[in-house]
């Protein structure tokens, strides 16, 4: 069964070579962002790898949308989990969604 955290758009994928900076759409939570934080685990090594696959974790808002900086350096065969905090509505809200890396 799926979490209700999860992104609907399911696991993504990004290959080893590419520096992209995905974003969360936080209409469904009430939108208007504040307090945005973001971290990166390793989930087949359960250790968390934000400094070394984020390194500037400086993330922006946008109306209702959070962009994240440029997640790259990502391991081959690997999947990561990304956590992105927020308060939307007196509410801490923790969506997250997972990248796999392609060779």
């Amino acid at each position: 069964m799926a979490s209700k955290r999860a992104v609907i758009e399911g696991l993504q994928i990004q290959g080893k070579d590419e520096e992209i900076c995905w974003a969360v759409d936080t209409t469904d939570y009430g939108g208007t962002p504040t307090s945005v934080s973001c971290t990166v685990k390793c989930l087949d090594t359960n250790i968390d790898v934000t400094t070394l696959v984020l390194p500037v974790n400086t993330p922006s808002v946008g109306g209702d949308d959070i962009t994240l900086d440029p997640l790259k350096d990502l391991v081959p065969g690997r999947t990561y989990r990304i956590d992105v905090t927020f308060t939307s509505d007196s509410q801490v809200c923790v969506p997250y969604f997972r990248v796999a890396c392609d060779i």
